[in-house]
């Protein structure tokens, strides 16, 4: 296990906690990693390694079972739980020297889709270690994404919540 892999280690060395003006938390894996049951994951071994500020769940892939293509795995992927998207950050020279930190990142639809972040922040204020902002009534049962809908909320119970509700997100 290289690249991908070394540089959470690196990450871990700075401990768990929140990063990145609050947008990301270094978590524990063995609290996080049940709520892989509700993520569809193609490679293995599989870590959840971080959470971001809006609840989705960031998760290292590696390259154990590879079946396409031997360059498949050693990657990342990102399992919006809100609103059950997964993103794959495969190709990428290091996920977290490009990405984390990037406010055109963090909005843009393609990536962490989180433009509601800034103003959420602005008018909840800002999260404990294992919070995040959710929203009430959940997106996946037709709530609306709107700062006046959002919660403060223990991320992993939240995420949980959302898994039992709605199943694996593709």
């Amino acid at each position: 296990m290289v690249g991908s892999y070394c540089e959470i280690l690196n990450i871990w060395n700075f401990g768990f906690g929140i990063f990145e003006d609050g947008f990301l938390q270094f978590i524990n894996p063995e609290e996080y990693n049940p709520l892989l049951k509700y993520c569809d994951i193609y490679l293995k071994p599989t870590i959840a390694f971080a959470i971001t500020a809006m609840g989705d769940l960031m998760v290292w892939e590696g390259s154990g079972n590879r079946t396409v293509a031997s360059d498949e795995g050693n990657r990342y992927a990102l399992f919006l739980f809100r609103n059950q998207k997964k993103v794959i950050f495969s190709g990428r020279p290091t996920l977290l020297n490009i990405l984390i930190g990037d406010r055109e990142e963090i909005e843009d639809p393609d990536y962490f889709d989180a433009e509601i972040y800034y103003e959420a922040k602005a008018q909840k204020g800002p999260l404990s270690f294992g919070e995040c902002y959710g929203f009430e009534p959940l997106l996946v049962l037709g709530g609306s994404e709107k700062v006046s809908n959002i919660k403060i909320v223990k991320a992993l119970e939240y995420l949980d919540i959302i898994g039992q509700t709605v199943g694996q997100i593709d």
